[in-house]
């Protein structure tokens, strides 16, 4: 399976890959430095510890916004076609399948009127287009968010099977949603 990964996303973990080697060989006592260790910058430590901490969030939600493909209401400026940032953002996420593969993306109309609807849509679009994408590969509509779903069944099957896998954290415990918390 074929993961997007963005520039900036490349870069950043770039940047994991030169710092945390250092960053490991800095633990030592502060009066023992063996050879070859290198001082890092606070900064940059606070940098890597912002990043590290940001970066599962976002990848959470570059995977909700490529699942459901679906702009709202709140994607847009007030009884407006104006992007907001966060709609641009989403829009940053969905562009590298809808160049490799095509996607349908859902604008959903909600009470805009039909030219303010039809506004938004075509504003979409020229984001799209304005980046190199063939008008070919997408479809926009107002159809419910996230693609074909699971069945009722599935879901519950899914969701059972979340609650009863426990998942490590990095101190070493174990939590599990049916148990709370148990030591190693």
């Amino acid at each position: 399976m074929r993961q997007n990964i963005s520039i900036d996303h490349r870069r950043r973990l770039g940047l994991l890959a030169v710092v945390l080697p250092l960053l490991v060989t800095g633990c030592d006592t502060p009066g023992e430095r063996p050879n070859g260790t290198v001082d890092v910058p606070q900064d940059l430590m606070l940098e890597v510890d912002r990043e590290s901490t940001r970066q599962p969030f976002e990848d959470q939600a570059r995977r909700g916004v490529q699942r459901q493909r679906t702009l709202f209401a709140y994607h847009f400026e007030p009884e407006s076609a104006e992007l907001t940032s966060l709609a641009r953002r989403d829009l940053g996420y969905l562009l590298d399948g809808v160049r490799d593969g095509g996607a349908r993306i859902s604008v959903r109309r909600a009470n805009a009127t039909p030219a303010l609807y039809a506004a938004r849509v075509t504003m979409v679009r020229d984001w799209f287009l304005g980046r190199g994408v063939d008008p070919a590969r997408i479809v926009i509509d107002d159809s419910p968010p996230g693609g074909p779903g699971v069945s009722s069944v599935e879901a519950i099957a899914i969701r059972a099977e979340i609650k009863l896998t426990p998942f490590k954290v990095p101190a070493g415990t174990i939590l599990t949603p049916l148990t709370g918390r148990e030591d190693n």
